[in-house]
């Protein structure tokens, strides 16, 4: 038997499919990975070169997909990927083939210079390769009573909506909307329907009284993506349309709560949220691998000291990373910044982690808190009110 480790041509498209829609349908429900995420396997995609393959004579026995993305915030650049569809067939358990598979791949986004990689699935599985649950995400629940009680009589007869389809009057505005964010992935434009559609989502235009305001994509219960177009004038549009946008939704949909995940920084929806919310919970946004600490870390420290919750207090961190260096984070006349110090500079850490650990302490809500009582006792107060940065990735651009 011959084996041969590969990248996916466009030889392999339809194989690389049928593969994962064979492998997540055995293992899970039925999957059909063409519709659940069109932007990477619809008909005719140029992506099989993101594909890691590995083959018994010729036929694909294991396959992962790592996912190439450009993470902006504000006028810094993070080169990300998203990994997705990792998958070997039952009869090639034991082989090593996913773990040869993994480590080729990360050693690829080691020596490409990525900031860092993101996937979902089992935390135990995927920490052997170095992922672990991070970035805080805040879950809100919204029922119906809870629109009743808290509005009232709120009339939402003006809030329309209008399923995306390729020739919408107003889907060019919606990707300039979304490319208009100051943290965002970088979308192309003829790319931007399909990422809507991601995850068996409908994507709509919102109306208010005949006027586009803004989109929303809709997954069962779930708005996995909601952006509404600033109101001019207005520092709070968005909490006077989110109750009406949300009540017409409940009865546009034939739904009794709607569920939505935003991150910490957000500041346009989540002060209504927070105050209409049945329940919410901080929990983690998916499986995060850092290889940039330096990077990554000033990126969102800064984003952090810039959001609702900055101004942070100053202070400095330095800690070692197993493998990595000194990892130096300093916050001095409101600029906050971090850099790996080289042998030489002669600082000595407050104590030595894990890039595993490392991954939790910086990103994961519960961070610091999962210290040993010695290491924990040495942070100040204003380097525990820095964490966990706010580390977060959109469901629509994930893979």
């Amino acid at each position: 038997m011959n084996v041969t480790y590969c990248k996916g041509t466009p030889e392999d498209e339809q194989a690389i499919v049928d593969f994962a829609d064979f492998i997540f349908s055995k293992s899970y429900c039925p999957h059909d990975f063409r519709s659940q995420l069109p932007n990477l396997y619809g008909k005719g995609k140029p992506t099989q070169k993101y594909h890691y393959l590995v083959k018994e004579d010729g036929v694909i026995r294991g396959e992962v997909c790592v996912l190439p993305m450009e993470y902006r915030v504000g006028d810094e650049i993070l080169k990300i990927n998203g990994v997705g569809t990792v998958s070997v067939h039952p009869i090639c358990k034991g082989k090593g083939y996913m773990k040869a598979l993994m480590n080729w791949a990360l050693e690829d986004m080691e020596k490409e210079g990525y900031a860092f990689s993101v996937l979902g699935g089992k935390r135990q599985r995927y920490e052997y390769f170095g992922y672990v649950p991070a970035g805080p995400v805040i879950r809100y629940s919204i029922e119906e009573d809870s629109i009743r009680h808290r509005y009232g009589g709120l009339d939402a007869s003006g809030v329309s909506f209008e399923k995306a389809e390729k020739d919408s009057s107003w889907l060019r505005k919606a990707w300039e909307l979304h490319q208009g964010q100051k943290v965002r992935i970088e979308r192309k434009e003829e790319e931007f329907l399909d990422l809507l559609h991601s995850w068996h989502a409908d994507a709509y235009g919102i109306f208010l009284d005949g006027q586009w305001i803004g989109y929303l994509c809709l997954a069962g219960s779930s708005i996995l993506e909601m952006l509404f177009l600033p109101e001019t004038g207005s520092e709070n549009g968005e909490e006077k349309r989110l109750p009406q946008v949300l009540k017409a939704l409940l009865d546009f949909a034939a739904l009794k709560e709607i569920h939505i995940d935003l991150p910490l920084w957000e500041e346009r929806l989540s002060p209504e949220l927070g105050r209409l919310s049945s329940g919410m919970v901080i929990t983690t946004d998916g499986n995060f691998r850092i290889m940039d600490f330096a990077k990554t870390a000033e990126v969102f420290f800064r984003q952090k000291q810039n959001s609702p919750e900055g101004p942070l207090p100053e202070g400095e961190l330095c800690f070692a990373i197993e493998g990595r260096g000194i990892l130096y984070m300093q916050l001095k006349d409101g600029v906050a910044c971090a850099r790996m110090l080289p042998p030489e500079a002669g600082t000595e850490p407050l104590f030595t982690l894990s890039a595993l650990e490392a991954g939790r302490f910086l990103f994961a809500p519960e961070g610091w808190r999962e210290l040993p009582s010695e290491k924990a006792r040495k942070l100040s107060a204003a380097v525990k009110s820095w964490l966990p940065l706010p580390l977060f990735m959109w469901r629509q651009d994930d893979c």
